[in-house]
């Protein structure tokens, strides 16, 4: 047998395995059972290093079936009163009296030791026993090499850098076997790149290397008749008893798996023996095996023979690697062409196809779609839709090419093209990611793919709580293993923001994320348990195009920096160009909110500015987590004179923020910012002046008044106009140049942008205070990089009313106190006299705010109705109705309630022409009703862009 010590097997000293110490730190007892090779005694030794406390350490051997030598041979190593007690080659004693001994010897007195085994097989100890306390098995999986393990293996320890597709190809080849790993070092180490980068393309089991110390170490331990069966039977992938006894002719095939699984030879199952595996390492030997035991003829004969068995149990995707694998490409295209959906559609086949010729692949069109999954997988997206365009060529049939083209679409919305959210879930997580996610939380869950568009908008909205409690109750739910596992992922990230430790989570989620292929999630799960590792996943991202993976690993990296206390606001800054580039709005609001928040804790000059900027954007893209980010950034400002209307105390509006939507803020990064240091500049005093009195009016019409005197706009330039209503809509709030200058001159370089702001800014101020000194303007003011039009004294503005009415509401609701509810929303919709500034037609920085204002006006006219209702009120009802549908003529809720207010009102004839009419409105946006539940037809299910109207959706008042 191998020594392993001798050998310097990985996972020792070398290189440290902290995910698996991690686990074994938390128990009183920790079982290591794994094959022969796979790094226990390594693990062993680096818990024993990194423990600092007294350990025994005993290694057993054969001559340990005498229960008094082994119990001599314990208490010898255990002289120095340790507080840990390691057994490794602790099968030496399993099943005998000396097992028994140990058990009461280290389990059962009454002064107890943390005790760690290293063992081949499973202990017959009862590990369930209330007393031994907490008992952590690691699997021969659980030691298995990651591929990112196997890069740092490389690097850190044997000096030969493999970059991250060699090492994949390299812990696909060895299952991330320890001593594969190593063998393979061994046999390469004089190698050059291009040739050691040859010698993985090349790999199989007649590997001399491999070869010798399998038949050593795995086959050598075995009796003769166990190793005919390895060879026999390594042609499936999955073994079961009936399986391997139909194609043997025998009847012991149960028995004899389950041998070889207690027997570790490289054999394991996931089902409690229903089912097993072999390592793929010895699959490769076994197949070299066999093809010198029969030659290369009779070898391909018997893989055939079992593909073929494999077909006739409908297991086509095995059936068609197994084929691929005995080189039958005919077989292979048969099976294509006639199970083509369900061999592609296998979680293996992206896997499986990366190793075929390329002349099969570019030929054959599920091949081809097999090949754009596997690109999608690994996160290039544009790689992947050129794959799809090329399948669809590929196929002959209408509907196979319409399907591809969907899939193509679902993945090109990613890249340009726009969603439409009723579409397709995707559609939904691509529109949330844009803007607004909170409007794709109400939707119906018809499937595991509508669930995890539900959890996705939840997480983007900052609605931590609620996400992960859904992600809980949809875990198994997903028939598609790459769906569950990111719903796995994004419950996990919604988690880890509540506050759970998701470590032991994140490792296995990236175990199984490896085996599937999923290589972006494979990614993330490794940014999330290895901060350190952030930016080495970021050039992997950008070197594979998977341009939303980087900003993912990007944001985790500087979330990483800011909590450790590091200067991460270039890193944030960072973040929020990447998603300005892919358009997405939503995590631009978190990363915004999140650098205003480095910038208050690091004391940094701009921080106040970048607080006001965070949060208008956070509020006008609908984050409300993002917006609570903000303005906990902008409670570390004590000068704060621009807090907008409805946040006089930041820190207050913050917390209630977060916990009305239900995410903890961060209590490392509160302390932080209560014990910042104020910025070195001073503040900005606005001056005061009781004169000017400023009264602006956006909503219906765009009216500006000074002093009494109503001003004519037009006087001015068209983008100096521009400028002044979008500051006017914007009155109260402080508005960063930057957005200023993106909204208003979009197709200019950021430069010569900026240049015409400043010009305009300029008129403004001359068309607002005629004659007025530099420096002495009181209306139009500039704080660092933001400009507002301020309001002070008796100054007003209809749409600083109408917000500041329905927060009232919104609070006054919440302590139960409905009649100054009641007022405020009766002040808001006076107030709301039309849409904002109509005279702007769909200027693009005008629509997302018109249509949040138009949605707030309609469903303060459903909530007053209510109101009247609940007070008997019906006819005050009806018109508060008519008011809100008059503002927005598809809203569901409000006809819903009008149709029952009319019947309250004893108006029969009325309610059924209010029923009409909602009928005639749902078939103008091609919906129909059967039995009273509303149905999208086919032809109309189509979202709308975010930034446009959203008028051609029914929308509900919970929206």
């Amino acid at each position: 047998m191998l020594d392993s010590a001798a050998t310097a097997l990985p996972g020792g000293p070398g290189l440290q395995r902290p995910r698996l110490l991690r686990r074994m730190a938390n128990a009183d007892v920790t079982v290591v059972i794994a094959p022969a090779g796979s790094g226990k005694t390594h693990l062993l030794q680096q818990y024993a290093a990194v423990g600092g406390e007294p350990v025994a350490w005993c290694r057993a051997d054969p001559d340990d079936v005498d229960a008094d030598r082994f119990l001599r041979r314990l208490r010898a190593a255990a002289d120095n009163d340790p507080r840990t007690l390691i057994v490794d080659d602790f099968h030496f004693v399993v099943g005998g009296p000396a097992e028994s001994a140990f058990e009461r010897f280290a389990l059962s007195g009454s002064q107890r030791v943390r005790v760690v085994l290293g063992s081949r097989v499973r202990p017959s100890i009862n590990l369930m026993r209330a007393e031994i306390g907490r008992v952590t098995v690691l699997s021969g999986d659980d030691l298995r090499f990651r591929s990112w393990e196997v890069e740092e293996l490389f690097a850190d320890v044997y000096g030969r850098r493999l970059p991250p597709d060699e090492a994949a190809a390299l812990s696909r080849f060895t299952d991330g076997w320890a001593a594969g790993l190593h063998l393979f070092h061994l046999g390469t180490q004089t190698l050059g790149a291009g040739a050691r980068r040859a010698a993985i393309r090349a790999l199989s089991g007649r590997a001399r290397y491999l070869q010798g110390y399998l038949a050593r170490t795995v086959l050598g331990e075995l009796p003769a008749e166990l190793c005919e069966f390895l060879r026999r039977t390594h042609v499936f992938e999955t073994l079961t008893a009936e399986r391997c006894d139909r194609l043997l002719g025998r009847s012991d095939s149960a028995a004899l798996l389950a041998e070889l699984e207690r027997r570790q030879a490289l054999t394991s199952s996931d089902d409690d023996g229903h089912s097993f595996r072999y390592h793929e390492v010895l699959r490769q030997h076994l197949a070299s095996a066999l093809r010198e035991e029969l030659g290369a003829a009779e070898a391909t004969r018997w893989c055939r023979k079992a593909a073929t068995q494999l077909e006739d149990e409908h297991a086509y995707p095995e059936a068609a690697r197994l084929f691929a694998r005995a080189e039958h490409w005919t077989e292979v295209v048969r099976l294509l062409n006639t199970y083509g959906g369900r061999v592609v559609g296998d979680p293996q086949s992206p896997v499986w196809c990366a190793g075929l010729p390329t002349s099969v692949v570019e030929q054959d069109p599920w091949l081809s779609l097999a090949t754009a999954r596997r690109e999608v997988a690994a996160g290039s997206l544009r790689r992947g839709s050129q794959r799809y365009r090329h399948a669809e060529r590929l196929f002959s049939e209408p509907e196979l090419r319409a399907a591809a083209a969907r899939e193509r679409r679902l993945v090109d919305i990613w890249l340009a093209a726009a969603p439409q959210a009723e579409l397709h879930w995707l559609d939904r997580i691509r529109a949330a990611s844009m803007r607004r996610p909170l409007d794709y939380v109400d939707y119906d869950i018809g499937c595991a793919g509508d669930a995890f568009a539900q959890i996705c908008a939840l997480v983007l909205a900052g609605h931590v709580r609620r996400a992960d409690q859904r992600a809980q109750l949809s875990v198994g739910d997903a028939a598609d293993p790459i769906l569950e596992l990111w719903t796995q992922f994004v419950g996990m990230l919604a988690a880890m923001v509540c506050g759970e430790n998701i470590g032991t989570r994140i490792e296995q989620l990236a175990a199984e994320a490896e085996c599937l292929g999923a290589t972006v999630v494979m990614r993330q799960c490794r940014v999330l348990s290895q901060l350190g590792a952030a930016a080495k996943v970021i050039a992997e991202c950008d070197a594979a195009g998977d341009q939303w993976g980087a900003v993912l690993a990007a944001a985790v990296a500087a979330y990483g920096a800011l909590v450790a206390g590091e200067s991460s606001m270039p890193l944030w800054q960072a973040v929020a160009e990447r998603c300005a580039r892919l358009r997405a709005d939503t995590p631009k609001a978190w990363a915004l909110a999140f650098e205003a928040l480095a910038a208050a804790a690091e004391g940094a000059g701009a921080a106040e500015s970048k607080a006001i900027r965070a949060e208008a954007f956070a509020r006008t893209t609908g984050v409300p987590g993002a917006r609570a980010i903000a303005l906990l950034a902008n409670a570390a400002r004590t000068d704060n004179v621009a807090a907008t209307p409805f946040a006089a105390a930041p820190f207050a509006a913050a917390r209630a923020l977060a916990a009305e939507i239900g995410m903890p803020l961060p209590q490392t990064l509160v302390d932080r910012v209560s014990d910042a240091e104020p910025p070195t500049n001073p503040p900005v005093v606005l001056p005061i002046s009781d004169g000017a009195v400023l009264r602006l009016r956006c909503l219906g019409t765009f009216v500006i008044e000074v002093d009494g005197t109503e001003l004519d706009p037009r006087t001015l330039r068209p983008r100096a106009a521009a400028t002044l209503r979008y500051l006017s809509m914007r009155a109260g709030r402080w508005v960063h140049r930057d957005d200023l200058a993106a909204a208003l001159w979009p197709d200019l370089p950021a430069t010569q942008a900026r240049q015409s702001l400043q010009v305009s800014v300029s008129a403004v101020r001359g068309f607002l205070e005629p004659g007025t000194g530099r420096g002495k303007w009181t209306l139009l003011m500039r704080r660092d990089e933001t400009y507002s039009l301020v309001l002070q004294g008796r100054s007003a503005a209809d749409v600083v009313t109408f917000e500041t009415s329905l927060e009232t509401a919104r609070c006054a609701l919440q302590v139960g106190d409905e009649d100054r509810a009641y007022s405020a929303l009766t002040t808001a919709l006076a107030e709301y006299r039309g849409e904002l500034l109509p005279a702007d037609g769909a200027a693009e920085w005008v629509v997302a705010e018109r249509d949040r204002l138009r949605t707030q006006a309609s469903l303060a006219g459903v909530t007053l109705a209510e109101f009247e209702l609940g007070r008997g009120r019906a006819g005050a009802a009806i018109d508060a109705l008519r008011h809100s549908l008059g503002i927005d003529p598809y809203l569901d809720r409000a006809w819903r309630l009008l149709i029952s207010a009319y019947q309250r009102a004893d108006d029969l004839a009325a309610a059924e022409r209010a029923r009409r009419d909602y009928a005639k409105m749902l078939a103008e946006l091609g919906v129909h009703t059967t039995n009273s539940v509303t149905v999208l037809a086919g032809p109309a299910r189509t979202g709308y862009a975010p930034g446009t109207s959203p008028r051609p959706r029914v929308r509900s008042a919970a929206g």
